[in-house]
């Protein structure tokens, strides 16, 4: 799990520090359901891919470049599975984008909302 706190540029210490606290609030029984309920079959990629078909809606799917828990093979899975889905990899990020860039993360969410209500989405 403390990969998932790795970022290779810089997120505002206060801002982790709530994040490690309320990640610790959570109770055990809810992160072990998680891991196994929702990661490990991810993290395989074969049951992941049978569910994506059942995705209708516009998808965006976005990456750190430097992401050390979905690297490419899981990428390409998800990929593969939502064809139509566009793709946001956010160069020399990890895997919270959304941390170390939150701004540009709002606006690539942002234009991708407003071209899927015009009906341009994915």
């Amino acid at each position: 799990m403390m990969a998932w706190w790795s970022s290779p540029t810089p997120v505002d210490a206060d801002f982790m520090r709530r994040q490690r606290q309320d990640s610790a609030a959570i109770p055990l029984r809810v992160w072990l359901a998680v891991l196994d309920q929702g990661l490990e079959p991810m993290m395989d990629g074969r049951d992941l891919q049978k569910t994506l078909p059942r995705l209708k809606a516009p998808a965006l799917l976005i990456w750190g470049s430097k992401d050390p828990i979905m690297d490419e093979a899981a990428r390409a899975t998800l990929i593969e599975g939502l064809p139509q889905a566009q793709v946001k990899i956010f160069d020399g990020l990890g895997h919270n984008p959304f941390w170390e860039d939150p701004r540009g993360c709002a606006e690539a969410i942002n234009a991708f909302l407003s071209t899927a209500s015009r009906g341009g989405g994915a």
